[in-house]
């Protein structure tokens, strides 16, 4: 991997020679000399670390349970264990905390060990209306329902097949077909792709921007439900109007029911950055609220920029959320949670080394961890980021040499001087 020259504006404007050089410096200091099995700064989120090896993606290796601060009076324990447990729950965090890294990983774990619990993702913020309405949040969540229940079952085929009778497919097959845009085709050409029995299918959730999260092989009864399905009178998709959006939920509670499912985790993240006055938060909590006598318990976890937590907890209060509800704000002031951060990445990358200390020179490592700890402030993608462009500046100058130097962080400086003010 090439690490920030892919991602970074001012880096992909370099000639292309320069950044090729910049790459095999990199990997000439992080293969050969750290003697590193692969590049564990090379994505600074978690939506860029899934893309890399999407069948084994490096993310869950590198997940540790981030460090938060307790809103509440609860026995604190893992923040992934509480959001685990069937209660709505509110995580909070500055942009870089890992808000998109914990509701990931909380999928990949409910769908892992599903223990009856269909988990819904749906993301806001990104291209939404400032101006949310219930027909266009019906709509969303029905999408994201349909593409949820498709997948899932398919992972959990082995052990839903007895109960998926002939009337329940074509049930389904309408259902996904209605709501999944472009399903047919999609699914046809992606099974076209599927040579044999040992192809992963888990790829497929890649299109509709899902995590691969295990191994899930076309095997003869996958292939052929999935055959059954596309065979089924297409269903009709259209636009969803205010009084049928809720009973098109509606019915895929219903036939998540019958595909023994007996609650929905609904996973709601606003990306960090985005402000109060950006989103109707109003409306969305309003609309949340009104989730209630549908056929399976829905449990909400939100995942909201901080910005969001005062006028959300007077929300909260307003439309009568607070029972049993369980909030946190991501807090990572602890130089501690940062170095449990870095080990499990020189870990993973099979490497002897535990912190970065051990391959900074000894004289300025008080130095630079100072300007690190600045530069992240508070954010697990700031200091990264940082790290990664620290890496470039040592592996340009003096890829051979072990330690890197003041003077590396000083060439940073003037590299990104706009970034840094060192």
């Amino acid at each position: 991997m090439s690490g920030d020259f892919e991602k970074n504006p001012e880096v992909s404007s370099q000639a292309a020679p320069e950044a090729d050089e910049y790459t095999s410096r990199r990997a000439r200091y992080l293969l050969g000399t750290l003697r590193l099995e692969h590049d564990p700064f090379c994505a600074p989120t978690a939506e860029l670390e899934l893309q890399i090896n999407p069948e084994d993606s490096p993310f869950f290796s590198y997940f540790v349970d981030p460090p938060y601060r307790l809103t509440g009076t609860r026995v604190r324990q893992p923040l992934l264990d509480h959001l685990k447990q069937p209660q709505p729950s509110c995580v909070y965090g500055q942009a870089g905390t890992g808000k998109t890294a914990v509701k990931t990983m909380l999928e990949a774990e409910c769908r892992a060990l599903p223990e009856q619990t269909l988990v819904l993702s749906l993301g806001l913020g990104k291209g939404e209306p400032v101006q949310l309405d219930e027909a266009f949040l019906w709509q969303r969540l029905t999408e994201a329902l349909a593409i949820d229940l498709f997948v899932q079952v398919i992972e959990q085929f082995d052990s839903l097949h007895k109960m998926l009778k002939p009337a329940l497919v074509a049930e389904l097959s309408r259902f996904w077909q209605a709501h999944i845009p472009q399903f047919r085709r999609t699914v046809r050409r992606e099974l076209l792709r599927a040579e044999s029995e040992t192809a992963d299918i888990s790829t497929w959730w890649r299109v509709w921007d899902r995590p691969v999260i295990r191994y899930t092989p076309l095997t003869a009864g996958r292939k052929q439900f999935v055959e059954v399905v596309l065979a089924e009178t297409q269903g009709k998709r259209g636009k969803v109007s205010l009084m049928d959006g809720r009973s098109q939920f509606q019915q895929g509670l219903k036939l998540a029911e019958k595909c023994d499912y007996e609650r929905l985790y609904l996973l709601i993240d606003v990306p960090g950055g985005t402000r109060p006055n950006e989103l109707d938060i109003a409306e969305l909590l309003r609309f949340l609220s009104d989730l209630t006598d549908l056929s399976l318990p829905i449990y909400t976890k939100l995942f909201f920029p901080q910005s969001f937590q005062p006028d959300a907890e007077y929300l909260f209060v307003e439309e009568n959320m607070t029972l049993e509800l369980f909030t946190a704000v991501l807090n990572w002031n602890q130089p501690r949670a940062f170095q449990k951060l870095l080990e499990q990445r020189f870990r993973t990358a099979g490497s002897w080394i535990r912190n970065l200390n051990t391959i900074i020179e000894q004289p300025v490592v008080a130095e630079i961890n100072k300007l690190l700890q600045q530069e992240a402030n508070q954010s697990p993608r700031f200091l990264l980021q940082t790290i990664s462009r620290l890496i470039d500046s040592h592996a340009n100058h003096a890829p051979d040499i072990f330690l890197i130097t003041l003077e590396d962080w000083q060439r940073m400086v003037a590299r990104w001087g706009e970034v840094y003010k060192g």
